[in-house]
């Protein structure tokens, strides 16, 4: 698009040789502003032809220009051989500086005028509520300044097409907002004068260009040419835009350069000049409003993102949605109707297709599902089946929603949409006003973000329901492997859960911890409570847990021969998901007791209390009894939002909290929908060392830890150095240790029982054998995989800490020895 042989006429050109500031280029146009031609100024230096003071500027903002990169412009100049007021801009590199020159035109409009509108303007867009709005009232205003008889904004679509959004244009002319350019027609006025550029202007489309003397610049030298809109362009753009009957054109990029958002287009009948400044104005005013279509936009986003995650959750717990649709795919289709709209299903297990409303011919379905093979998202749409079909079958349709629900072959989830017939009104080169227009078919309204959100929970369910499936026929080895492949999908879903849950947890004990020592007790205090929780939870494999256990294991660390706890209540359990919740509370309030309450006095009591209501609610007390008087706290910490607010929040339940002289009274109210009273008859989990027995080395210890965590692995190692080990040794797998094993005897062997593809139970018998003294480091919940020949070997539950590392070995060593 760009010459660099010749600038417009309504401007002249000056490339001077630096440090020397002797001309070496010059435009024709040149004549009028100082008397003298092009060539007659080559060679000589710019001290004749400016005068001092505007040289003396122009060298004061040659090191900013140079270090910056960017043109400066120096506005409403006298240079001394005329009394007419001239707008300069100036470039430079290292050996070269390129000034454009432009005369003001007779009562042209002072910066200060331009800006106070450019504010009024930018007041009147502000309060848009969407980026169409926006780009509505940018047009309109920008019209209002530059007096063009037409001002459009469009915007370019993901599929190479343009589309104009907004469109201002004299009360004779036709709107062509909603006009669309294809993509080997999106003109000039679109795509060619905006990317690439801060902004095109020609004031007259039928100028003469005029030469840059003694001949073509190299292309570098002029790089970024425009900042007073003296750039040329081709002839073949010059004619098409007065084929379009366009007498002046000036276009500005929305968004960054080389990647916009779209672009404001003013266009004229009649040449145009805009005055220097409100050109300044506009280029201000349209940084703003892609400034504000892109805050816009992101406000869209999360407002989108935020009723996506609402409607996923509501997919997952409707119970209307437990049915297997391949036993029942009308109904299915039923109950998904009140979630997503469409107009037919069909279910593809590999083998064969089962539909419901409209949906493809049976040869059309196998193209489809070879569409959806070759890509790899487990979720797709697509909203133009109609005008992408190869062949027939598709009649009618133009979207669909697929879910990828299995692996070779793959099984498909598909909900369908018919096509929506719509007018489209085109562009063509040449023409401003639409000369197409055609009906376009073969394709259905967009699947929108909550739709395919939706499906992502479908896939969830849907991988659950297969799983349920698949655990009724356990004799067939091939569902066993596909059980586990779900299994592990489900386990990484929730290991994300619980790293946000661990994130959350972080980030608000760091805000109310005072040192890094009270944020490192406080935080590992509360991980080992959900550690805790999920023990008792997966220990116990059920649905419900004992609320007794849970309370019993929160207080036990506390218990001291004149520490009074008293424990009372009937036999009763929570949910999981209660369980999980009443865990932490419990936590904080026994930490609390510990740190400043009943617990942290001689003689002091708790009592721990609950019971029944007749709603079947559960009643829980806490209440604690200090010797000495306490104050209420001072302070609002994290601790104290879970107590407040968890329960209420979490399980719809009630708080009441005193602060009373003698300690904390404290009354929970737990729905009855989360509780139970009948215990399921089940075998206790193993518990974890809980002894507090402290050991210490007497004498120099080896240790190995097999452990395939590194970061978990250095933890243990540091922690049995800072117990009194001289030499820790780690290994990742069975035979790295049994490697360590040959090369000397040790003390102790600490054990994790999943080493990724194998367990430690060869490696345990062959130490059983050995004599070597050895313990289980595992995860709550693996400990059921133990074998029961290792019932007597100590186990150190994870996430393990120094105490029960030092408790085992206490407990171990002293057996042993």
């Amino acid at each position: 698009m760009e010459t660099i042989d010749a600038v417009q006429p309504h401007g002249a050109l000056l490339v001077l040789r630096l440090p020397e500031w002797v001309v070496t280029h010059a435009s024709e146009s040149l004549q009028p502003i100082f008397g003298a031609d092009a060539q007659a100024v080559i060679g000589r230096p710019l001290s004749e032809l400016m005068s001092r003071h505007t040289i003396h500027r122009l060298r004061n903002i040659l090191q900013f220009v140079m270090a910056n990169g960017e043109p400066e412009r120096l506005m409403n100049l006298a240079m001394g051989y005329k009394r007419e007021r001239f707008d300069l801009a100036l470039y430079a590199d290292q050996s070269r500086a390129v000034i454009e020159i432009k005369p003001r035109q007779p009562g042209q409009k002072s910066a200060d005028d331009a800006f106070f509108l450019l504010r009024a303007m930018r007041a009147r867009v502000r309060s848009a509520t969407s980026p169409m709005d926006v780009c509505v009232r940018a047009a309109r205003q920008s019209r209002s300044l530059t007096g063009f008889d037409r001002v459009g904004i469009f915007r370019f679509r993901e599929d190479g097409t343009s589309e104009i959004v907004a469109d201002e244009h004299r009360s004779d002319g036709a709107s062509s907002s909603g006009l669309l350019y294809g993509v080997n027609e999106t003109n000039m006025l679109a795509r060619d004068l905006v990317k690439g550029a801060r902004f095109a202007y020609i004031p007259d489309t039928s100028y003469v260009p005029s030469p840059i003397m003694p001949g073509p610049v190299a292309q570098g030298e002029l790089h970024g040419l425009n900042a007073l809109g003296l750039q040329c362009i081709s002839p073949a753009h010059a004619a098409y835009l007065q084929q379009c009957g366009i007498g002046s054109v000036f276009a500005l990029p929305i968004g960054p350069i080389d990647a916009p958002w779209g672009g404001m287009v003013c266009v004229n009948a009649e040449p145009r000049f805009i005055p220097f400044e409100t050109r300044g104005a506009i280029e201000f005013f349209v940084n703003g409003i892609a400034l504000q279509i892109g805050l816009l936009g992101a406000a869209e986003t999360f407002g989108t993102h935020m009723t996506a995650r609402k409607a996923r959750s509501e997919v997952l717990i409707d119970p209307a949605l437990e049915i297997d649709p391949e036993e029942n795919l009308q109904g299915f289709a039923d109950a998904l109707g009140r979630h997503v709209a469409f107009d037919g299903i069909g279910y593809w297990n590999g083998r064969g297709f089962a539909a419901a409303g409209q949906v493809p011919s049976p040869d059309a379905v196998h193209g489809l599902i070879a569409k959806l093979d070759a890509v790899a998202s487990v979720v797709q749409s697509h909203d133009d089946l109609g005008v992408s079909a190869e062949g027939g079958g598709l009649t009618g349709l133009g979207g669909v929603l697929a879910v990828r629900l299995g692996r070779q072959p793959n099984s498909y989830l598909m909900l369908f949409r018919k096509e929506t017939v719509r007018p489209v009104r085109w562009a063509q080169p040449g023409q401003l006003a639409p000369v197409r227009e055609e009906m376009e078919s073969g394709r259905s309204l967009p699947w929108s973000r909550v739709d395919v959100e939706v499906a992502h929970s479908l896939r969830s369910l849907l991988l659950d329901l297969k799983l349920r499936r698949l655990d009724r026929d356990e004799e067939d080895n091939s569902v066993a492997l596909h059980r586990q492949e779900f299994l592990i999908k489900e386990l990484n879903h929730r290991i994300k859960n619980l790293l946000a849950l661990f994130q959350s947890l972080v980030a608000k004990t760091a805000e109310t911890s005072d040192t890094l020592e009270g944020f490192v007790e406080t935080l590992a205090g509360r991980v080992r409570s959900l550690a805790l929780a999920h023990d008792q939870i997966n220990g116990h494999g059920v649905s419900s847990v004992p609320l007794r256990s849970l309370v019993e294991a929160e207080v036990a660390p506390y218990l001291t021969s004149q520490t009074a706890i008293e424990i009372e209540g009937p036999d009763i359990a929570f949910s999981s998901h209660a369980f999980a919740v009443v865990a932490l509370v419990m936590h904080e309030l026994a930490t609390n007791a510990a740190k400043y309450g009943a617990l942290s006095q001689a003689s002091g009591k708790l009592a721990v209390r609950w019971a029944r209501n007749e709603d079947g609610a559960v009643r829980l007390d806490w209440r604690e009894h200090c010797v000495a008087p306490i104050s209420p706290p001072k302070r609002r910490g994290f601790g104290s939002t879970v107590v407040e607010r968890m329960i209420p929040f979490e399980l719809r339940g009630a708080v009441n909290l005193d602060y009373l002289t003698h300690g904390l009274s404290a009354t929970f109210k737990i729905p009855s929908e989360f509780v139970e009273d009948q215990l399921v008859d089940v075998a206790q989990p193993r518990r974890p060392i809980l002894s507090p027995e402290v050991f210490t080395a007497d004498h120099a210890l080896r240790a190995l830890v097999v452990e395939d965590n590194m970061i978990i692995a250095l933890e243990a190692e540091d922690m049995l150095r800072r117990l009194g080990f001289s030499h820790v040794d780690i290994a990742a797998r069975c035979e790295d240790a049994r490697s360590f094993l040959g090369e000397g005897a040790f003390d102790i062997v600490v054990l994790d029982v999943n080493l990724g593809g194998e367990t430690s139970f060869p490696l345990a018998e062959q130490l059983a054998k050995a004599g070597t003294p050895y313990f289980f480091a595992t995860g709550y919940g693996e400990q059921s995989i133990i074998p029961d020949h290792f019932s007597h070997v100590p186990i150190v539950a994870k996430p393990y800490s120094e105490a029960s590392l030092s408790a085992a070995l206490s407990q171990y060593l002293g057996r042993c020895g």
